[in-house]
Formats: C-alpha cells, structure tokens, sequence
C-alpha cells in the first residue's frame, strides 16, 4: 500500500472520531480540502460510500464503521511502532493527548506544569479536562488519569497514587449542627454525595481510624439530599454550608487554608482512591507518555494529607 494510501486512511478514521472535516483539518493540521479528498479519493478507490455527510453532521455509513474497526488498530500499531523509534534516538518527544480530572488540573498539575515544560521541551500537550470518563479512541487521547475504577474495556490501567479521603464541612454548618467529635455525631449532619445513585438521598459512610490499635473502623448512614458529580461543585456546595464532604486532600487544603472550611475528626480516613493511568493499548510503551504519567503520579503522591487550618 502506498504512502497516500496510508495518508487517505488516517484523515478518514480521524473524521469519523470527530464527526467532522473542520475538526479534523484541524487535528491533522491540513486545509480542510485535503480533508475531504482525502476522503473522497479513498471512497472512489474502495468503490463504496464511507461516510454520510450533511450540512451539521458526519457519520459513518455501515461500510465506513465496519472498515474503521478493521483499519484502526493496523494505523495504530503503525503510529506507535513510528513513535518509539523516534523516541528511541532523543528525548521524549511529540503530541500528547492527556485526560485527567478538573480538580487534579487545578490544584496538583497547573501549579506545577511549567517545571514539566522544562524538563521536556520536546513534548507539546493537549489536555482535556473534564470529570467525565472518555472513549480514548474516540478523542483522539493517548492516556488518561482516572479516579474511578477503570472497566474491563481492553484498556491498559496502571496504579500511580492512592490518597485517603478525609471529611471537611464550613462554620456555618457546624455552627448549626455542632463540631462532631466523634463518629457517632458526625452521622447527625447532613452529607453531600459525590457521583450518586439517582434515587438514594442517603450515602452509607466508612472510615477508619489507623491512630487506634489496631485500628478502628466505622460505619453509618448519612442523610445525603443533594448529589453532584462535578468535583469543584462538589466542594462549592461545602463551602456553602450544604452538607459534610469527604475528599482527598488536594481538594480540601485551599479551603482549609482560608477558613471556608474545617477539617472533622482528622484521624478518620474514608476509603482511599486509587488514581490510575489509563492507556490504550501499546500507548505505555511510548516515553512521552510514560514521562508524563510518572512525572503527574509524583506529584498527586505528595498531597495526600489534609491540613488543619492552625498547621496549613
């Protein structure tokens, strides 16, 4: 197959994956004419109709899907192969897709992003933020960092960071229902639930208290009226007076710090959570992804504790 062969296929898959020619001229970096000839070009030598095309949408005909699942992983593996021979011979280089989480942009990456610019220069990053777990293919990514259990989707999953989470409330709160001291009080307040179930107003809370020995475990259920699923909303509402939170510390020490919120019963840890980086496959072995997993699994490994406002 030739060079314009391989060239033809790949503006094809990278259409399909973004619904759209403009989006894709823009990923590739190409007019979007070349775009739409690739295309044509590929559908005129196949003899076959790849995908519908309409004023506000692309889509792929049943041909065109049937032939991107055939095609993608053999580009993929061809783009890979290409990349860690690059990789080989110099520093890290190249385009990297990365998804991570809103709050760990804001309060562990952004921070420290620059000192990663320096250490590889080489290496342009396009990061998409969202609390929303994505179809890597799909948006174009080469990994992601996920808080959340990954799926058994055929995806590479790696462990970089656990963190306790620790419980926090506002003034306001405590103001009205009282500073808890031990478990027992703190199940009288009123929690928020992060990413719960639709239909529960009610969130069954564990945690334990590793300063005991052995240690000493705890078990209740909270009345939870609001759930959200958006991590800054999440400690926006608890600054609003809304209801208790347990979170890791990175959420919980900006607010700490300023008085919006207080820490409750510090030696008392939810369950930990566990940050993964997840890749597709053959994407681990590239070095600018690794660079960068390891370089952001070090930093969310060093804020796993939350601070009392007197000691932040």
């Amino acid at each position: 197959m030739s060079s314009s062969s391989f060239t033809a296929l790949h503006v094809f898959c990278r259409v399909l994956e973004l619904a759209s020619f403009r989006r894709a001229a823009d990923s590739l970096n190409m007019p979007i004419a070349t775009v739409s000839n690739q295309v044509k070009s590929l559908e005129q030598r196949m003899g076959v109709q790849l995908l519908r095309r309409s004023s506000r949408h692309v889509e792929a005909t049943d041909e065109g899907l049937a032939h991107y699942r055939r095609v993608l992983p053999l580009l993929q593996g061809l783009d890979e192969a290409e990349q860690v021979l690059k990789d080989t011979k110099a520093r890290p280089a190249g385009r990297l897709h990365v998804s991570m989480p809103a709050s760990v942009m804001r309060l562990v990456v952004a921070v420290h992003l620059g000192e990663f610019a320096r250490q590889y220069p080489a290496i342009s990053l396009r990061l998409v933020v969202t609390d929303r777990v994505l179809d890597l293919a799909t948006e174009g990514l080469d990994c992601a960092i996920r808080a959340s259990v990954p799926g058994n989707d055929g995806l590479v999953v790696k462990a970089i960071s656990r963190m306790p989470q620790f419980f926090a409330a506002s003034p306001a709160l405590l103001q009205r229902y009282g500073n808890p001291s031990t478990m027992e009080e703190l199940a009288n307040l009123p929690f928020i639930n992060y990413a719960g179930q639709r239909d529960s107003a009610e969130l069954v809370v564990t945690a334990t208290n590793s300063a005991c020995t052995p240690p000493k475990r705890g078990q209740f259920t909270a009345t939870a009226p609001i759930s959200i699923d958006d991590g800054g909303s999440y400690v926006a509402l608890a600054v609003a007076g809304l209801g208790v939170i347990q979170s890791p510390a990175y959420d919980l020490n900006p607010e700490i710090s300023t008085g919006k919120l207080q820490l409750l019963l510090p030696d008392w840890r939810g369950p930990e959570i566990t940050f993964h980086a997840v890749y597709g496959k053959g994407r681990n072995q590239l070095p600018r992804v690794t660079a960068f997993i390891d370089w952001a699994g070090t930093l969310l490994q060093c804020v796993k504790y939350a601070k009392p406002a007197a000691s932040v």
